[in-house]
């Protein structure tokens, strides 16, 4: 019953690329918060949806990525300040330390 979505505000905007994103911000029942970001990346009807998953205080604990049929996992590196790794079904875990799971997050 926690997936249960109270959905607070939803929003289309262009990004830098010039393409069309809409944007639905909510929080779920056991009271952590998510974006969740769909993007129409070509007149095919492809879409890509990035999910930003948030704690009760907002800070950002798991960015998952779908795109064309890929599903890829960021979560924070378990050091602080060290950067993310990255999940992804049938390849090993890869580290990327230039990159902060803060930086995924923006939009």
């Amino acid at each position: 019953m926690q997936y249960f979505r109270c959905v607070n505000h939803i929003r289309e905007q262009i990004n830098p690329k010039g393409l069309k994103q809409i944007i639905t911000e909510y929080n779920l029942k056991n009271g952590d918060k998510g974006t969740e970001i769909i993007t129409n990346l070509d007149s095919q009807g492809n879409k890509g949806i990035r999910t930003i998953s948030r704690d009760y205080f907002g800070k950002p604990t798991c960015v998952t990525d779908e795109v064309y049929g890929r599903k890829e996992v960021y979560i924070p590196a378990p050091y602080p300040n060290t950067g993310i790794i990255q999940k992804s079904k049938g390849n090993p875990n890869t580290p990327y330390s230039n990159i902060s799971i803060e930086d995924l997050c923006k939009y």
